[in-house]
Formats: C-alpha cells, sequence, structure tokens
C-alpha cells in the first residue's frame, strides 16, 4: 500500500469551491489560496527535462509531472475526484469504430476555439502531427518505440494511421478493434504537441543518426502549450516557475458531476455544452469549476523532506509534495507547529503478489486461491507495519468509493490462523491437490498453536511434507522473488512474513 501525505500551511481564507484536474494534486491546495497570487510549493527533486518527448519518454519523472503536467491536453481524460472518462481537448466522444477494407476506424471530433499560447488554434494537423510522429519508422522500430517510456502505450502497433478528415476532424485506422488499452486509455489519452514548432524539429532529427535522441535532446524553448500553467523560469537545483495561461481555453469550465453516474460539462467563452452517462442523474455529487486561480507557482527544491519541513514551518512555503509520504517523526513535528495543517490522502496505490501463472502451480487459480487466503494483511498491517499501510483486496480500493464494489470476494478476512490454514487445505484438497502429510492445526488459538502433518494412517508428524499437484507429481521448488530492505523496506518484510 502506499501511504501518502500532503502538507501545506494553513491559509485563514475562506472559499466556496475547489478546482481540481486529473493531472494535478496542486489545483486541490489552489483552491485554499484563490486570494493569493504567488503560491510556492515545495519539491525534493530538480527537473530532469522540459522536453515533452523526454518527459513521457526516458526522462519521466513525478517531479516533472507536478511541475509540468498537463502543459500538453489530451483529447481524453479520466477526471477526479470520480475518475470518469471525459472529452478534454474532443468535442464529444468518439464515433464507433466500423470496419474498412479490412481495417478498423473511428473518428473524433476536436473543440474549435482552443487556442496554444502563441494564439494560434488547436486543429487537426496537431493531432495528425503528434501521431506522425510516434508512427514514423525510424530503423527498426517506430518513434514510439525509440523514444521509450510511455510513448509505446499511445502508439501501439494496432495503431496503423491517424489522418485528417476535416480542420477539426481526425480518423484513427487500427489493424484490429482496439481494447481500452490501445485506445480509450491509449492513443485518446496521447499529449498532443504544436505541429508549427516542432515540425521543423523533427524533420532536423530525422536528418541525424539517431532520430530520436535528437528528438529528445531539443531544449523546447518558447514552446506553445494548451494547459493552465507554462513553464516560465528554471533555475536547475533552485526552482521551477510556471506561471498561469491567460488563453487558457477550459478556465471558468464547469464539470458537474451526479450521482447516478452523469456528467455535465461547460464552458462558456467556448459556448461549449456537453452531457455524458446520462447528464443530470440524481442529486449533484460534485461540481468543479476550472481555474487557474493564482497567477504563478514557484517550486523551491529542496534536499530532503527536513529541510521541506522546516520551510513549512518558518512559512517560506504553502505546502511541499511527496509521493513517498511523510515520516512519522516529520508528522508529529508538523501537528505539533502551529498554522500548519496535515491532509492525509487516503492510499489508492498498491503494493502486490504476482504469480507467473505459466508455471506450476501458480496455474491452478486454486492455488491462489488458497496463497491469498493464508495471507493475513490485517495482522501485517496492523501488527507488523503498526498502521502505516492498509489492507486492499481489490484494485479499486475503498478510498475510491464511486468506483469500488463493496460485494467483492474477499478471501480469508477475519478468519483466524487456524481457520485460514483450513480453509487452505480444503480450497486445495477440492481441487485435487494433496500431501504425503497433510497440513493440520494443533492446538489453535494457544501459545502452542502449530501446523504439523497428518500422514494417511492419522500419525502425526512435526510438518506437513510431500505436496502434490493434481496429477499426482510433485510440487516444484517455488521462488519468490522480493525487493531488498535497501530498496524497499515494506515489501521486503511483507515478503519474509509471506
Amino acid at each position: 500500500m502506499v501511504w501518502e501525505k500532503t502538507v501545506f500551511q494553513k491559509i485563514r481564507k475562506s472559499f466556496k469551491e475547489v478546482a481540481v484536474r486529473k493531472f494535478f494534486l496542486v489545483f486541490a491546495a489552489l483552491g485554499f489560496v484563490a486570494a493569493a497570487q504567488v503560491l510556492n510549493i515545495g519539491i525534493f527533486e530538480d527537473l530532469t527535462t522540459t522536453n515533452i518527448w523526454a518527459q513521457i519518454g526516458p526522462d519521466a519523472t513525478v517531479w516533472n509531472t507536478y511541475v509540468l503536467g498537463g502543459q500538453h491536453g489530451s483529447l481524453y481524460g479520466s477526471v477526479a475526484p470520480t475518475w470518469t472518462w471525459l472529452p478534454s481537448l474532443a468535442d464529444g466522444f468518439p464515433s464507433d469504430f466500423v470496419e474498412e477494407d479490412g481495417k478498423w476506424v473511428a473518428t473524433v471530433k476536436i473543440r474549435q476555439g482552443i487556442t496554444w499560447t502563441d494564439g494560434t488554434p488547436l486543429t487537426a494537423d496537431d493531432v495528425v502531427f503528434t501521431f506522425n510522429v510516434l508512427l514514423t519508422q525510424v530503423g527498426e522500430y517506430r518513434m514510439a518505440l525509440a523514444l521509450g517510456g510511455n510513448w509505446p502505450s499511445y502508439c501501439p502497433d494496432t495503431l496503423l494511421a491517424v489522418e485528417k478528415v476535416d480542420d477539426y476532424t481526425v480518423k484513427f485506422v487500427y489493424a484490429e478493434e482496439p481494447g481500452l488499452g490501445e485506445w480509450t486509455f491509449g492513443a485518446l489519452t496521447c499529449p498532443i504537441v504544436q505541429k508549427a514548432y516542432w515540425e521543423p524539429k523533427f524533420q532536423a532529427a530525422l536528418q541525424t543518426d539517431d532520430p530520436a535522441a535528437s528528438l529528445l535532446a531539443v531544449v523546447p524553448e518558447g514552446e506553445p502549450v494548451l494547459g493552465g500553467y507554462q513553464l516560465v523560469r528554471w533555475e536547475p537545483g533552485a526552482f521551477a516557475q510556471v506561471d498561469k495561461n491567460p488563453t487558457y481555453y477550459a478556465t471558468g469550465e464547469s464539470l458537474t458531476l451526479y450521482e447516478g453516474g452523469g456528467a455535465v460539462i461547460e464552458n462558456p467563452k467556448l459556448g461549449y455544452y456537453f452531457e455524458a452517462y446520462g447528464g443530470a442523474t440524481g442529486p449533484v455529487l460534485h461540481k468543479l469549476v476550472e481555474g487557474p486561480y493564482v497567477d504563478s507557482i514557484i517550486y523551491p527544491i529542496y534536499l530532503n523532506q527536513d529541510a521541506a519541513v522546516l520551510a513549512l514551518q518558518k512559512g517560506e512555503i504553502a505546502m511541499f509534495l511527496n509521493p513517498l509520504g511523510l515520516a512519522k517523526g516529520f508528522e508529529d513535528r508538523l501537528k505539533a507547529t502551529p498554522g500548519v495543517t496535515i491532509i492525509s490522502n487516503p492510499p489508492w496505490g498498491f503494493r502486490y503478489l504476482a504469480f507467473n501463472m505459466r508455471r506450476e502451480p501458480m496455474s491452478y487459480k486454486a492455488f491462489r486461491v488458497a496463497v491469498a487466503t493464508l495471507i493475513d494483511r490485517e495482522y501485517v498491517a496492523e501488527s507488523v507495519f503498526q498502521g502505516i499501510i492498509t489492507p486492499m483486496y481489490s484494485a479499486v480500493p475503498e478510498s475510491n468509493p464511486f468506483w469500488h464494489n463493496p460485494d467483492v470476494v474477499v478471501y480469508g478476512k477475519g478468519l483466524t490462523h487456524a481457520q485460514r490454514v483450513e480453509e487452505a487445505v480444503r480450497i486445495l484438497k477440492e481441487a485435487g491437490f494433496s500431501w504425503d502429510a497433510e497440513p493440520k492445526v494443533v492446538n489453535p488459538g494457544t501459545r502452542n498453536e502449530a501446523v504439523v502433518g497428518v500422514l494417511p494412517d492419522g500419525t502425526e508428524v512435526p510438518a506437513p511434507k510431500g505436496f502434490k499437484l493434481p496429477d499426482g507429481r510433485y510440487c516444484p521448488e517455488i521462488e519468490l522473488l522480493a525487493p531488498s530492505a535497501g530498496y524497499d523496506p515494506l515489501r521486503a518484510t511483507f515478503a519474509l512474513y509471506i
């Protein structure tokens, strides 16, 4: 599990609504400082690049995303806090796929009235150019693969072409009907760059021996962008500064989310209105109005949490961001500091045990269920880790109530250790597994509780032995790989418990 805490200096101002968008934890804080003109937010690592191809590619870091994320829009995205999939640069949802000459084709319309920071309009030419860069063959690979990082997910192998239909309509051509990862959460979430700015640089890169490396090496000075903020200054090792984009198309745009799952987007500036998933269905869950709400955000770079905590206590920064959470000692210090508030985000990220299902016995569902039953997540969370992690039983956690399924199957929760062993043995036996000496719990619930083995004649031996697969063969030895304590002490400790 991921334990995240965000800290910010308390501003004694009232506010009505907080504007949030999918990229920024920053915006959630901005609502608290709506009257301010400059917001200082501490980070712990410097930017690695300002080049969008490198940001998404080999130089991707969470720190780059904190500062630069959202400068390049995408056609669609999942919008917080319900993570509803909605149009961003697109006008409405894409068309259904139809088969044409053995290929699968769909079209997407682009919102009119959106402009880059240089005042020129976003058109189909920008979208087509972005994908043509990724589709270009460079040596043995497409540019998307040569750039690396997340680019291949935006330009999957099945994507054959992206073509302009008219100034505000684009056609996507696939070799086969794409799945969610190739379409909905793939190509349609790709960052879009401006053709006029990048085309000369791309053509120059193609003339070099290594086009991908040349494109990644470009320092994009004065690059037009689409987002609410634009990088205006970066002093390596010291700070980065972004200023609000006065031409941002979504300023004042409202998104209303309803308990019934519907959504309504309304942008008075562009005269845009769109209803999705039934529109106004049931009571209003959230109404979000897009910013920006401050003129500038400055990101001072600190060497460690200690320095950032001290800066927060002195009032030098309004908050700091840390994807790894807040150490207990620092949490205690800040709780004792007047005017400082700690916000604890519910955990969404998770650690997991992955099975290689190409090998036995992991290829049997019963074995995987038995392992899940045996692992006492509550004990590990509460006794081993003293409450700093949260047990999870689904990839969609309880802290995401809009999508969480409370009726998901939970294996072993609430059972004692003895009951877990008995249940796991039952599951395995019903699937055809067996032992030379079957596991049995003796003295359950006492200090002398132990798991022994029972031979076919009823004789007890000190431990179970001879675990057999359903076909009668002995189970091969299983290797459990886990990070070292130096890399990730949480996962290393959990692996030892297992």
